[in-house]
């Protein structure tokens, strides 16, 4: 018999990213009741509510993917449709921002400082908080 291979612990940055991702989430939610693209492009609302990136995971380097200002709440059918790269959802993401800050968070997805464990405990902390503000 083969034996299973280990799971690797996941690192204590990844865990906290994690935990920071799961607030960051419940922020987004708790902020809007609707999806933020109802009537903006001609497909129809439809399936549950999502927290969505408005900059991905992917493209940001710095802490903009936990920032709660990235943050959108879409139903699931515009949150398929619009997809992060998109034209669509750039001009979107224009319209809500602004112009300037768009490219301001464009610029600094990709120059900003690399999370660290100090980062997401301060975030968390400070998600938690806001939270509990909310009620």
């Amino acid at each position: 018999m083969i034996p299973k291979p280990k799971k690797r612990k996941k690192s204590q940055r990844t865990a906290l990213a994690g935990r920071a991702m799961k607030l960051w989430g419940q922020i987004v939610h708790a902020r809007e009741a609707k999806c933020e693209c109802e009537g903006w492009n001609d497909l129809e609302c439809g399936g549950p509510l999502q927290a969505a990136h408005g900059l991905s995971r992917r493209k940001t380097r710095d802490y903009q993917h936990v920032d709660p200002g990235n943050g959108f709440l879409l139903c699931r059918d515009h949150h398929c449709q619009m997809g992060t790269a998109s034209p669509a959802w750039l001009l979107f993401l224009k319209h809500q921002w602004g112009e300037s800050a768009f490219w301001y968070r464009m610029r600094a997805a990709d120059h900003g400082e690399l999370p660290t464990v100090a980062g997401y405990r301060d975030r968390i902390a400070r998600f938690e908080a806001e939270l509990k503000e909310m009620g």
